[in-house]
């Protein structure tokens, strides 16, 4: 509660001590503006007074000089000084300073040459000396001349010395406070006049607060002076007419006073406002406070995971509408404990699977590898055309596709997880793609395959397609009794192409129709034995299609009628069109050169035994210093290269075949156990002209090579 209340206060005490600030700063702006104002009265009552003595000389010149009779003009001043009590003497000199004619008090040595007379002769304007004390009486005076011209020409220079008192009564008169200073100085730093009544002090050196304040700065508001020597603020301005400076110095005391004023009329408001607010203030936290403790109470409740239950205490409706909110918050923190619950379910689950795999891909990979060791040992150790050989041969070969398959299922599932799987999209006849891979499957004694296909085209990747179906078939025959017949359909249906992949297996239950393109998820005979695999060839297609924009459906009247896969692809206008047009036969390469450049020599040795075996003339190379110089002694028709070897990367040695071989255009075909995009990416940007992923089966080599040929 006290905190709530201090809360409350803070902000109204904070804003009374902004205004403060803002209402002193603006008292000082005033009082800043009332000083320069002030003295720039006073320097131009000054100024006038000034100008006034000098036009009554000018006018005594003027009417009294005209025929040079110096007796009558001697005479005219002195009736002129009867009417200016002010004025000490008149003198006229010639531009010599000889005195020609003179009123008023005896002549004082100093009149001839001070400085005003000479800066009269000199400039041939009106002149104001600085305070200059008689020698005779001792008082100040300030000496007035006024050159009298003739034709252009300085022929006299009138001059008359002038108490300086009249100009003090000029600042009284300004009504300066008599807490300041107002102060009439010359340009010799002498008092000329002061507001204060009390204290004259003309003729006195000005006090060195205000001369250091004034010396070299420019007329307005300083704040380093002093104010009769107590550190303060002055205000000043500079007569353009005499050169003398009026300055007035207000001391800190009244600035100080100034402030504590504001401060203590807001601090007694501020008082009076707060004495106010803090029983209200009171009030309104208890209002508060008190629903608080026991909606705290329910929050602990929640806290234990039990029903919330909040006394209907007479409070605000907003704790009413907060006991409803933690209703509501206990009933998310236990749908939140479920679903914890069921994610840990989930996790113990995926681990599960997890451990599956590892022991059947564990599996999977020992027993191909037995009968591999077992069928290298016959080979090894039997005569060439024994019957043992032939069928170790036939073992190899399908184990060899079995282990390839097993790991392009691997390889697939982490591509797509990762999104790095690229689509060569081409026009393709879906159609005669189904019948390229039946016919290929016949030739392998696979099972007999029974193909009804309607001409349609699709948008698509051929290889991805292949897999597709290869995939699916291999599901087929895994889930069918041997002998029996596995039914593939091509149909166009509703703008979509439709694949069909019927066998009369095993079949399914509704619930595992739902997870069987699930990763992992392996289909049970009718024993109740998981079949072989991995559980990713499903998975692999289910990935596929959707990377086409279609998808893929399992079905099934029970275990034991049999499953039917259907695969729906969309069918774009090119592809439609392309549906009816006469399908291109494939070009077939014959005698050609090939280059392979392949740093492990397994490999390199039998892919060229299995190229030479298809009648390619094969030269290899283990790197690319090696295959560099062969290109140079007979450029090859075509190059496949590994993209590591030891002494270079596949795409510098791909640079340095377009320029060895010059204008015969060899084509380049990279060999990579990678297939991400980025990969096909920079082989590209290289020079390559198609790519072929590790390992590379004999008909998809073949059919690139032929695709190259074209």
């Amino acid at each position: 509660m006290v905190l709530l209340t201090l809360a409350t206060l803070l902000p109204v005490a904070l804003f009374g001590a902004a205004i403060c600030v803002l209402l002193v700063q603006r008292e000082l702006a005033t009082l800043r503006r009332g000083a320069e104002a002030r003295t720039v009265a006073a320097m131009t009552a000054s100024d006038a007074a000034v100008g006034s003595w000098i036009a009554a000389l000018e006018g005594l010149a003027f009417a009294r000089l005209g025929d040079a009779d110096f007796g009558a003009f001697a005479g005219a001043a002195g009736r002129f000084l009867s009417t200016r009590p002010d004025w000490r003497r008149v003198v006229l000199s010639d531009a010599a300073g000889q005195v020609l004619a003179a009123a008023g008090t005896p002549r004082d040595a100093s009149e001839n040459h001070e400085e005003s007379f000479l800066e009269a002769v000199r400039t041939q304007r009106p002149a104001v000396g600085n305070l200059v004390r008689g020698m005779a009486d001792s008082a100040w005076r300030l000496a007035v001349r006024v050159p009298v011209l003739e034709g252009g020409s300085l022929k006299y220079v009138l001059g008359a010395d002038v108490f300086p008192q009249s100009l003090s009564a000029l600042l009284h008169a300004q009504r300066i406070p008599e807490s300041w200073s107002g102060m009439l100085m010359d340009a010799g730093q002498r008092v000329v006049a002061t507001s204060s009544p009390t204290k004259e002090r003309v003729g006195e050196p000005v006090p060195s607060v205000f001369s250091e304040a004034v010396a070299g700065s420019a007329p307005g508001w300083l704040a380093r002076g002093a104010a009769e020597g107590e550190p303060g603020y002055i205000a000043f301005t500079r007569s353009q007419l005499t050169g003398w400076v009026l300055a007035v110095g207000i001391p800190v005391r009244v600035v100080q006073g100034l402030e504590k004023r504001v401060t203590w009329i807001l601090s007694l408001g501020g008082i009076g406002a707060l004495g106010l607010a803090l029983p209200a203030a009171m009030f309104i936290s208890r209002r508060i406070t008190g629903p608080i403790a026991s909606l705290t109470h329910a929050a602990r409740a929640v806290a234990r995971g039990e029903h919330a239950e909040v006394p209907p205490a007479g409070g605000p409706e907003e704790i009413r509408a907060l006991n409803a909110a933690l209703r509501a918050a206990a009933d998310a923190v236990r749908e939140r404990d479920e679903l914890v619950e069921r994610e840990k379910a989930a996790m113990l689950k995926a681990d599960r699977l997890k451990d599956e795999f590892v022991a059947v891909l564990g599996h999977e990979l020992r027993n191909p590898l037995a009968a591999l060791m077992a069928a290298a040992h016959v080979l090894k150790n039997s005569p060439a055309e024994d019957a043992a050989v032939i069928k170790a041969r036939s073992v190899v070969d399908r184990l060899a596709r079995q282990m390839s398959s097993l790991m392009e299922d691997l390889l697939d599932i982490s591509r797509q997880r990762l999104g790095a799987t690229a689509l060569n999209l081409e026009v393709c006849r879906l159609d005669q793609l189904v019948e390229d891979f039946a016919d290929s499957a016949r030739a392998l004694h696979v099972r007999p395959i029974k193909v009804t296909c309607e001409p349609v085209s699709v948008m698509a990747d051929p290889v991805r397609v292949e897999q597709i179906l290869s995939n699916l078939v291999q599901n087929a025959v895994k889930f069918s009794p041997r002998g029996t017949e596995i039914a593939i359909g091509v149909r166009r249906e509703a703008g979509d192409a439709v694949l069909q992949v019927s066998d009369p297996g095993e079949g399914l239950t509704h619930e595992f129709a739902q997870l069987i393109f699930t990763p992992f998820v392996r289909g049970r005979k009718a024993d109740n034995t998981s079949q072989a695999g991995v559980g990713l060839g499903l998975a692999v297609v289910k990935s596929l299609v959707e990377m086409h924009g279609g998808s893929v459906s399992a079905m099934s009247e029970g275990p034991g009628c049999g499953t039917v896969f259907t695969v729906r692809l969309p069918v774009t206008l090119a592809a439609a069109e392309a549906s009816r047009r006469p399908a291109a036969l494939a070009v077939v390469p014959a005698g050609r050169t090939i280059l392979l450049v392949e740093d492990d020599d397994d490999t390199r040795d039998m892919l060229q035994a299995m190229l030479e075996l298809s009648g390619y003339d094969v030269t290899a190379a283990r790197d690319g210093a090696t295959a560099l110089a062969l290109a140079a002694q007979a450029a090859p028709d075509v190059a496949l290269v590994d993209i590591e070897l030891p002494d270079m990367e596949g795409y510098e040695l791909a640079r340095r075949l377009r320029a060895t071989t010059g204008a015969h255009r060899v084509k380049l075909c990279a060999l990579s156990g990678h297939a991400w995009a980025s990969a096909r990416g920079a082989e590209s940007a290289a020079g390559f002209d198609a790519h072929l992923t590790k390992p590379v089966s004999p008909e998809r080599l073949e059919r690139a090579l032929s695709e190259l040929a074209r």
